[in-house]
């Protein structure tokens, strides 16, 4: 598995049952078995080629006693007490937010995520939807960082955190080097978006909230009094 995985991996306790939604070829179904993350892993994907590569996989690496396959996009053919938590990993935010919106029961056990794309919104989706993240890290994978995080949801749904940068920054340790790094790209990313929007006149509200985002981000990070 590669760097983003294992340190999504490192954030998961042992559990009795984890679905791996999106397993794709089911190599972390694998490692969770291997690791004795899970006692058991019920790997799922939309798609039957990579279950059918799983399949495979799963046999080679003797553990087939251990795993099972299915077909289903997200939870949609989950009963909510079969599992007791679940990792949704290499796919873009705004597909997690699908998969978790669309969930056939409400969700109670945490949630291992791993987005390739589209982190503030879901982070924002999270946050605003009763969960707290309870572990979150920034991982450098192949030339690119990620965030990798766990979400818990929360006794009551409501915005839980009021942070206003809470969907860029989450609940990294701007101590940690690989978060600060990630936090600084960010930060370049908001002031290219802000200078691109600085004289498009119809776009003046998202201009004005971008520009506010990176100076409280400067801030944040300690490069702005």
């Amino acid at each position: 598995m590669d760097k983003r995985l294992t340190a999504l991996c490192s954030l998961i306790e042992k559990h009795k049952t984890i679905a791996d939604i999106g397993c794709d070829h089911a190599y972390l179904s694998i490692y969770l078995i291997k690791t004795k993350k899970a006692e058991r892993v019920i790997a799922s994907d939309v798609k039957p080629l990579p279950l059918k590569k799983g399949s495979l996989n799963i046999k080679k690496e003797g553990v087939a006693d251990y795993i099972s396959l299915r077909l289903s996009f997200g939870f949609s053919q989950y009963k909510q007490n079969e599992i007791s938590a679940a990792v949704i990993a290499g796919m873009g935010g705004d597909t997690i937010i699908d998969i978790i919106s669309t969930a056939p029961f409400k969700i109670t056990f945490p949630l291992y995520l791993q987005p390739m794309t589209c982190s503030e919104k879901l982070l924002d989706y999270l946050n605003k939807n009763g969960y707290i993240i309870k572990k979150h890290k920034a991982v450098l994978s192949a030339g690119r960082y990620y965030n990798v995080f766990c979400a818990v949801p929360a006794k009551t749904k409501g915005i839980i955190n009021n942070d206003i940068l809470f969907p860029v920054v989450g609940a990294l340790d701007l101590n940690e080097k690989s978060a600060k790094a990630l936090l600084n790209k960010k930060l370049k990313s908001l002031q290219k978006k802000a200078e691109s929007l600085a004289f498009v006149e119809r776009k003046k509200e998202e201009y004005e909230k971008t520009l506010f985002l990176s100076k409280e981000l400067e801030k944040r990070l300690g490069k702005r009094k």
